[in-house]
């Protein structure tokens, strides 16, 4: 009989092999996501077993995200994944219960994935949140782009200035240098560095496993060095024989000029999501609210007695009661969407803050 309850434990070679054989047909996965399935690092696994032997789990990982200024604690799922013969009887959806309550456990506002069936997630809670921007780079605009001088590849030394690059991004993910390194070692991904005397002024990262093998996924610099490096990226594929076009990922605030560069040579943008979202605790998430829309008025919340995770805000004699969704779309709307955050504001008389924008680069997904 399967054990229905799922439990939180570190990585294990069971439940690796159960990863690799439903996500790689048997390959290895585990270097392509070293923060997850390497002991110590901070990750658990929820997982489900029949006799002792796993037969589905999700990993989960508590991270910072620094967010113009402000610092959002998220839990990060992925790899979730249920043996194909014990399909059918809503396993994934209780070992991804089972990481979500760890994660509020562990302090995390919301949890958040990339989902391949949205609909599987939205039916269990789960909303699209934050913004990104991804551009087509066709091989045609090659000799468009400025020349690629001093352009190498990346080695081990270079990590610290690939560290220091990365931090200047107003939306990332917190993280260490030696996590940087780490990460940078990521197997059939190729790491770019641009040189000005002597100095490393812009990296981009190509290619992570399945997902990313034709995006440029992660970045800094300026934008003329940033397109040198587009540039030197297609030419090596060239070289290779491989001609697809190439796709650049990044978020919508100080990374704009390079998609206006890109747009100004022809290549189409895409402003989207992040992914998908869900809200975790409701008490967290009002108190949240009130710091930030509090701005020298007396803001007030309470859990609404009417409606289950629901909470009740009042300023004087004005109240609003906001759902779940409802105190998510507030926070990190998808693409900043202020519908929520104009009407809440109408009905307590606020001037409306805008809802935060987190992003994840490509190094740091799961």
């Amino acid at each position: 009989m399967t054990q229905t309850l799922a439990r939180i434990s570190e990585i294990t070679t069971p439940v690796r092999e159960l990863v690799e054989l439903v996500m790689r047909a048997g390959a290895p996965i585990a270097a392509e996501y070293p923060l997850v399935f390497e002991r110590g690092s901070g990750a658990a696994w929820a997982v489900i077993e029949d006799n002792g032997q796993p037969v589905s789990a999700c990993a989960l990982l508590p991270r910072e995200l620094w967010v113009d200024g402000e610092t959002l604690r998220v839990g990060l799922i992925g790899s979730v994944v249920t043996h194909p013969g014990y399909r059918g009887q809503g396993l994934a959806s209780r070992v991804l219960q089972a990481a979500e309550q760890e994660l509020q456990r562990r302090g995390c506002l919301l949890a958040a994935l990339w989902a391949e069936d949205a609909e599987y997630y939205a039916a269990r809670g789960w909303r699209a949140w934050g913004s990104e921007v991804d551009c087509v780079v066709p091989r045609e605009l090659t000799r468009m782009l400025p020349a690629p001088l001093q352009v190498r590849l990346a080695t081990g030394a270079d990590a610290t200035a690939i560290h220091r690059l990365y931090t200047t991004h107003r939306r990332r993910v917190a993280r260490t240098r030696a996590e940087t390194a780490q990460l940078l070692r990521i197997p059939r991904m190729d790491v770019l560095v641009r040189e000005r005397d002597g100095e490393v002024v812009a990296y981009s990262c190509l290619g992570r496993g399945e997902d990313l093998q034709d995006v440029v996924h992660e970045w800094a610099g300026p934008t003329a060095d940033v397109l040198a490096l587009l540039r030197m990226h297609l030419e090596l594929r060239a070289t290779l024989g491989e001609h697809r076009d190439l796709f650049l990922m990044c978020s919508d605030d100080a990374e704009l000029p390079l998609v206006a560069a890109l747009e100004e040579l022809g290549a189409p943008a895409n402003r989207g999501v992040l992914g998908m979202a869900k809200l975790l605790d409701s008490r967290t998430a009002a108190q949240w609210i009130a710091q930030r829309w509090s701005r020298g008025q007396s803001l007030t919340w309470r859990a609404s007695p009417q409606h289950a995770g629901a909470c009740e805000f009042r300023v004087g004699a004005r109240s609003c009661t906001l759902a779940l969704a409802d105190m998510q779309d507030l926070l990190v709307a998808p693409r900043g969407a202020d519908g929520t955050a104009r009407a809440f504001g109408r009905q307590l008389g606020l001037t409306p803050v805008a809802p935060l924008r987190p992003f994840v680069w490509g190094l740091d997904s799961i």
